[in-house]
């Protein structure tokens, strides 16, 4: 599981705390909050959480979901469409690059039985 933040003065306030937590920091999608206009959106966090992990450990998850403005499956191509910014910082650094696409999801077919 890696976390994002929406803006550097946001990591740097939380991101030490979020790494002690067990996390794993992949930075800040946007510039510092300082020049923000005001009743711009709130800093935030967002946690790329995988769906083995998330059906490995569903109270975890429940008490994260439960504290969240909002979550997303992206299974569903408009999500990841729109929050294809974020999803570029999770990649592995060596897959990054300006303007990249997300991957798509690799589905496996169904076991034959």
């Amino acid at each position: 599981m890696t976390v994002s933040f929406s803006d550097e003065d946001a990591a740097a306030e939380h991101g030490d705390a979020v790494r002690l937590l067990g996390y794993t920091v992949v930075g800040a999608v946007a510039g510092p909050t300082g020049q923000a206009a005001a009743g711009s959106d709130p800093p935030t966090a967002d946690f790329l959480v995988s769906q083995a992990l998330l059906e490995a450990h569903p109270a975890w998850w429940r008490a994260l979901a439960g504290q969240a403005s909002r979550t997303y499956s992206l299974l569903l191509g408009p999500v990841r469409m729109a929050v294809a910014e974020i999803l570029d910082l999770h990649r592995p650094a060596p897959a990054r690059r300006a303007g990249a696409r997300p991957r798509p999801v690799q589905r496996q077919p169904p076991p034959r039985g």
